[in-house]
């Protein structure tokens, strides 16, 4: 098994190589998929986050959140060097600044926190993960930290099928997600 250091430099090497277009394209599809779900049916608060330029693109799903009447978190980092983050109520996308470790979040004036058990939904990032619903993150362990926290709330990855691998190193802390999206459909549900 590859370590996860090497794991993570390919994979951000293979996410990295897709087009403008076709990010956008399949981050599309990827969104529409949640969208139509259940799971985001039944949340009421649902917990995402503001892309990076070569992840997959969510601000059509954060849109639609807030369109739909339901409450939105983004990610917010306590504290960089332990990897603790929080999850953060957003209002409005017009207002979100950057923040540590060069994500967008709410600005620092007027900060509401959410509880992490009244969270129904996270929408979780990543740089790799496997057919068994493991994934590789950046390496901080800001979701590893995180999501045991939120014990209510269905934890769905969003990838690009090229940051499917085999198998993800996974350590004693590590616990698969419930789910995991693709351009494709959810993983193990492939119709090609």
């Amino acid at each position: 098994m590859q370590n996860k250091k090497e794991v993570r430099r390919k994979s951000l090497m293979l996410r990295r190589s897709l087009s403008q277009s076709q990010v956008k394209q399949k981050s599309d599809a990827i969104c529409e998929l949640i969208l139509s779900s259940k799971e985001y049916e039944n949340a009421s608060c649902v917990m995402a986050f503001a892309s990076m330029p070569d992840e997959v693109q969510t601000m059509r799903l954060l849109r639609a959140v807030l369109a739909d009447g339901k409450q939105l978190c983004l990610p917010y980092i306590d504290d960089l060097a332990k990897g603790i983050m929080r999850a953060v109520f957003i209002a409005s996308l017009e207002n979100l600044s950057l923040g540590k470790a060069g994500i967008l979040t709410a600005a620092e004036n007027g900060l509401c926190f959410a509880d992490p058990e009244k969270i129904d939904l996270v929408i979780v990032p990543g740089v790799a993960f496997d057919q068994n619903k493991y994934r590789l993150g950046m390496g901080g362990g800001f979701y590893d930290r995180f999501l045991p926290k939120a014990k209510n709330a269905v934890k769905i990855g969003i990838y690009f099928s090229v940051q499917q691998i085999i198998s993800v190193p996974a350590e004693k802390y590590d616990f698969p997600l419930e789910m995991i999206i693709t351009e494709n459909g959810r993983v193990g549900e492939y119709q090609y």
